[in-house]
């Protein structure tokens, strides 16, 4: 009984869930694979069927080897600019507030408020 717990602990395990693969060699009545239940969404390797036999067999003996058929290439090197401290880099010019004056408005408490109501979009 305690292997059984055992057995069940490390398949709920997300670790220990990389560690198995399903080998398929029956279909159902519908040509469906017959996949246990608790690992439906997972992959799995279907050796029965006749025509697909070698590739899956292929794709068995790269899992078991850890031998995949596309490699990621190597990261490039680092872009310089990310090597840079932020005072070496020009930071954008940033323009400077304008006055009221092209608005028409001579200042005061409500110039805002009046330049405002004199660009309203109708």
């Amino acid at each position: 009984m305690k292997r059984i717990a055992r057995y069940q602990a490390g398949c709920a395990s997300a670790s220990a869930t990389d560690k198995f693969l399903a080998v398929i060699a029956e279909k159902d009545a519908d040509g469906h694979a017959l996949v246990p239940v608790y690992y439906k969404g997972r992959i799995y390797i279907d050796l029965s069927d006749a025509g697909r036999y070698e590739e899956e067999y292929e794709r068995l003996l790269r899992w078991v080897y850890d031998q995949p058929v596309y490699v990621k290439p190597p990261r490039g090197k680092k872009p310089a600019f990310l090597s840079e401290t932020p005072s070496a880099r020009e930071l954008p010019q940033v323009r400077a507030p304008r006055d009221h004056d092209d608005c028409g408005d001579t200042g005061g408490p409500d110039a805002h408020a009046q330049s405002l109501r004199n660009h309203r979009a109708y």
